[in-house]
């Protein structure tokens, strides 16, 4: 015989653990831990009990489970371990339903119970078992797993870092006061900026040139090669001495009223370029360098780092849904708690974020919106987040993905320390009774200096 494929005998092994499924014909109790199928009368006192209720199976947004503790075969009302989704509310004729045949004895339980404490007597007995107990100790401590920073003494330590930049910048200071003195020093002395002429052999050059090129007897040149002549190879007497020192003296005149003339302009004209490229602009350049600026430079410096802000994002945990009706009312939204701040901390800024996974129209036939300008605060009435008229517009019986609103009200003045927040959507009003909003989230961030 041929065997049957294993698709086939998985499809009879899930057949085989539904032990019936149909619809509601009747109400439930106002208790909601009870419904009523008419075609299950008949079958048989107590059947079905301790197997599983799934009502709406198949529907993700209103599917629950229950298991089931009782049933009147005369009616067929079953009753349920609890009521529908915890709401105490009839479950109404309609309802589809499967019930599945898993059991969930208590006793059973309470076997497996005796087993699994059994097995622990054997485990804890083991050679390891301290460790074990060691390790389920450090797994449950958090702290365990932090770093340790207290011996960084990071305050002692930047603490005399900035002792050494101090002492640093004041020996570079030192060093730079030398340096603009020395400089200082040289143009107050003009003699610095002389040509060293020993070296120009002046006498053998106006003996090569004596006479050559010199119009009168009054140029100095011409006067100097004269009184080189009139002294002798043999070496001078006191008669050529005295006739070259007159001659000297006689013409002084003479080459202080052309060569004189000619170095005065010369040196007028470099005083001029010198004095124009030394602008009020270069000036400034070496007035900043004085050692009376530079503190207040280094000062300056210090005040600007310590503007850096730095940033913290905080959020709360999450809740489930948050749903608009067309009445107003204020909806309350998971806090948010501040911590891990450091201390001295000055908060500058903080802001709010209102989070979603998803926002739909459930329930009204048509397109659905927020019905007037609407906030969400913070503390008791303080506005974080504003929504404006006919915001998030949906079209009937439509889902879409969510997002991130971020507020753009600054709330340090309310947010001004580590602690819990707590928030609210005030007088939140849809247009019509259905905008739905799940797995919500409320956030801060917090911009602060240190």
């Amino acid at each position: 015989m041929t065997p049957r494929p294993p698709l086939d005998e998985l499809l009879a092994l899930f057949r085989s653990t539904i032990a019936r499924e149909g619809v509601t014909t009747g109400a439930g109790n106002v208790a909601g831990n009870t419904f009523i199928d008419a075609g299950l009368a008949g079958i048989g006192a107590n059947s079905f009990v301790s197997m599983l209720a799934i009502l709406y199976p198949g529907d993700p947004q209103n599917v629950d489970s229950k298991d089931i503790t009782a049933f009147n075969t005369a009616n067929g009302e079953v009753t349920l371990a609890g009521a529908y989704k915890g709401v105490a509310a009839a479950i109404p004729i309609g309802v589809p339903y499967k019930i599945i045949t898993f059991r969930f004895v208590p006793a059973e339980v309470a076997a497996l119970t005796v087993l699994v404490d059994a097995i622990k007597i054997i485990t804890d007995a083991l050679p390891d078992a301290g460790a074990l107990t060691t390790i389920q100790a450090d797994l449950d401590n958090p702290n365990q797993y932090k770093a340790n920073v207290a011996a960084l003494a990071l305050e002692a330590t930047l603490g005399t870092h900035d002792v050494d930049i101090k002492a640093l910048l004041a020996t570079i200071a030192g060093y730079i006061d030398t340096e603009v003195g020395a400089i200082e020093t040289k143009l107050d002395t003009p003699a610095n900026f002389m040509a060293d002429v020993t070296a120009l052999a002046l006498e053998a050059t106006l003996t090569a040139i004596k006479g050559a090129g010199f119009a009168t007897g009054t140029d100095s040149l011409k006067i100097l090669s004269d009184v080189l002549d009139a002294i002798t190879a043999a070496g001078p007497t006191n008669a050529q001495m005295e006739t070259a020192r007159d001659a000297i003296i006689a013409a002084i005149p003479a080459m202080v009223g052309t060569d004189g003339a000619a170095l005065a302009a010369s040196w007028t004209a470099a005083l001029a370029t010198a004095l124009a490229a030394y602008t009020a602009v270069r000036g400034g350049y070496l007035e900043e360098l004085a050692p009376a600026n530079l503190p207040t430079d280094i000062t300056a410096l210090a005040t600007s780092q310590g503007r850096m802000l730095f940033s913290m994002d905080f959020w709360s945990l999450p809740q489930e849904e948050v749903a608009l009706t067309i009445a107003a009312g204020d909806k309350a939204l998971p806090s948010v708690t501040v911590a891990d701040l450091p201390g001295g901390a000055t908060i500058v800024r903080a802001i709010a974020m209102f989070k979603f996974r998803m926002v739909e129209n459930h329930t009204y036939a048509g397109a659905n919106m927020l019905d007037g300008a609407q906030e969400i605060q913070v503390a008791a009435s303080v506005d974080a987040i504003n929504f404006v008229n006919t915001q998030f517009t949906l079209a009937e019986s439509t889902r879409e993905g969510g997002d991130v609103i971020i507020g753009i009200i600054d709330i340090a003045a309310t947010v001004n320390a580590n602690g819990a927040y707590a928030f609210h959507w005030d007088l939140a009003k849809a247009l019509q009774t259905g905008i739905n909003f799940n797995d919500v989230q409320m956030g801060i961030r917090i911009w602060y200096s240190a």
